[in-house]
């Protein structure tokens, strides 16, 4: 038995998922935090966010985005665009961070985390690029990754997705996802023992 609660925010990126893990999943004393990262994580607009707290003047409230500002650069001053051109080369180590920090977070509550790759339907080419900043960030981590970014290789994407100009999946897209992020938690031990527990696991789960 068990209670998901999703505090996801559709277009949030890393930087604000990071803020609602921090401020508003703690009163529900999770057992688990599951960071959804879709192939928008490691979009190049990774930092727009984090820009715009710096033009408005709001508190950056936490040391790790401090850092990440005061090590780019960055200024009230800035327009948009070279704010985000300033954090550019900072994605990874950012990103990097954020997750250490997250872990950490977790382990003061006697929580785990885990993070969980859920893609849209777009060309494995872009997938893979849209991921590769995210992979090389979790390295080193120790943060179990269940990788399903390859769900929709080989397949018709039209008869996945919402509409032919809408790259999220529809209800089988869905469902291919989930089937996917299951077979590869049933694979990995210690992803299956965080979120549900369990110390044993079949390696034969098709």
């Amino acid at each position: 038995h068990c209670e998901i609660l999703n505090l996801a925010v559709g277009g949030y990126m890393l930087t604000q998922m990071f803020g609602i893990a921090m401020e508003k999943a703690p009163a529900f004393h999770p057992d688990v935090y599951v960071i959804a990262v879709t192939d928008r994580t490691g979009n190049p607009v990774w930092a727009k966010y984090l820009a715009k707290l710096v033009q408005d003047g709001q508190n950056l409230r936490y040391d790790v985005l401090r850092e990440i500002v005061a090590k780019a650069g960055v200024k009230k001053t800035d327009s948009s665009a070279t704010a985000q051109e300033k954090l550019a080369p900072y994605q990874v180590s950012a990103m990097h961070a954020i997750f250490l920090e997250l872990k950490a977070h977790a382990e003061r509550q006697s929580a785990k985390l885990v993070v969980f790759f859920v893609p849209s339907l777009q060309e494995e080419a872009v997938i893979d690029a849209s991921y590769s900043p995210v992979r090389e960030s979790l390295q080193g981590t120790g943060i179990p990754i269940i990788d399903a970014s390859t769900t929709f290789s080989n397949v018709d994407h039209d008869k996945y997705r919402l509409d032919w100009f809408d790259q999220h999946p529809n209800v089988m897209g869905h469902q291919m996802i989930a089937d996917n992020l299951y077979r590869k938690l049933r694979e990995n031990p210690e992803a299956w023992a965080d979120l549900t527990g369990e110390t044993e696991t079949s390696q034969s789960v098709r």
